[in-house]
């Protein structure tokens, strides 16, 4: 107990300093459902701190489909609402969903650099079916389409061009943008496969 709490004020003296010399200070955290008791103990005491005079913002991601009412996460999201007021910070939370289709057009257009939505709804449905309307597999995915070629920029025509049919039945065996990251992973030189799950730990 006494190592844990020379730990948390060391940690809290040095964001002291640097956010003394970058103020405000933004930290992102990636996937805290995954974090221990100690790591989110450690986000709360930071959080928590009021001696800190420079700005800080702490910035939770997390997937909301892994947290129940039971998860150690929820229950520390918990206390920091009811720590709130008491030790001067705010605490806002923001759901996203998945995009839908229109969404998905969107995006697409804009990367495309297209204005005319009904150009590009063809593609968007075919890339909303593969990514469930995730934004990360989305861009995933376009940038499979694309080093495939079946996403081209035309230079003669100076636009991207696209057949919808051909991507349906060329990305068909892959039902969604998991299926071609594993595709894309059996493409890589055995030594490489290897060293990735060593790299993601």
């Amino acid at each position: 107990e006494e190592s844990k709490a020379r730990l948390n004020y060391a940690f809290r003296i040095l964001l002291r300093v640097v956010a003394s010399y970058f103020a405000p200070l933004v930290i992102l955290l990636d996937d805290i459902q995954w974090s221990d008791a100690a790591t989110l103990d450690l986000i709360e005491v930071l959080i928590t701190d009021r001696d800190n005079p420079s700005g800080l913002m702490v910035i939770g991601v997390y997937r909301s489909n892994e947290v129940d009412e039971t998860h150690i996460l929820s229950q520390v999201v918990c206390q920091l609402e009811s720590k709130a007021d008491q030790a001067d910070f705010m605490l806002t939370e923001i759901k996203i969903g998945n995009l839908d289709l229109e969404q998905t057009n969107e995006i697409i257009m804009v990367l495309l650099s297209i204005d005319e939505s009904d150009k590009t709804l063809g593609l968007a449905r075919v890339c909303h079916k593969r990514s469930y309307g995730n934004v990360f597999s989305l861009l995933v995915f376009l940038e499979m389409l694309k080093v495939e070629g079946l996403l081209e920029f035309n230079i003669g025509e100076f636009k991207w061009t696209w057949d919808e049919e051909r991507i349906l039945s060329e990305t068909a065996a892959t039902a969604n943008v998991v299926d071609l990251m594993r595709q894309k992973m059996e493409k890589l030189p055995l030594d490489v496969r290897n060293r990735l799950p060593l790299a993601a730990c």
